[in-house]
């Protein structure tokens, strides 16, 4: 948990953004220090009357790039706009980390393989900020007998990335002329 009292209340969504980037900068020693990252998180704003607004994003994988986190609160805020009641101002900003896994460093090869997958949780964690984890959705695959039953979609945000989501497998013509 990371947490900034302030002396002027900000009113601005553009403040708060970047108030969210310097508490995700303070929350990274933190998460590195326990070799874990964050999965889901909660900005809580404390408004000078008392009323507290929270806001939730959640990522695909787990993350600690601040960065990262701003962008995904930026997006969200982006959604909230008119409906955060800002009144008098926040005097309080807090973020918080909900969910937490393992994220160990990971050495990156020279072919760039683990790009895509890295491209693919970017892009899922901007989607499902923007317009809600119920409706960014991936298949998953169930082992059953009735083919209707074999598959059902679940939150992105929740499921592994797919290595080959219903890939299909490609015959070559050599197999077929022997």
């Amino acid at each position: 948990m990371a947490e900034r009292r302030l002396n002027e209340p900000v009113v601005s969504h553009e403040a708060i953004e970047a108030l969210t980037g310097q508490l995700a900068e303070a929350l990274r020693p933190s998460l590195e220090q326990r070799g874990v990252g964050a999965r889901e998180l909660e900005l809580q704003l404390f408004r000078v009357d008392g009323m507290v607004t929270r806001i939730r994003v959640g990522a695909a994988r787990p993350l600690r790039a601040p960065a990262r986190l701003r962008g995904l609160f930026a997006e969200r805020l982006a959604v909230l706009h008119d409906d955060i009641d800002v009144g008098f101002g926040f005097e309080t900003v807090r973020l918080c980390v909900l969910v937490f896994e393992a994220l160990d460093a990971a050495q990156v090869d020279f072919s760039g393989a683990g790009k895509a997958d890295e491209t693919l949780a970017a892009l899922a964690d901007r989607l499902t900020a923007r317009l809600g984890a119920d409706r960014v959705l991936i298949p998953c695959r169930h082992a059953s007998h009735v083919p209707e039953r074999a598959s059902s979609l679940a939150p992105f945000v929740y499921g592994a990335l797919p290595e080959a989501p219903f890939s299909c497998l490609l015959y070559t013509s050599d197999a077929a002329d022997e």
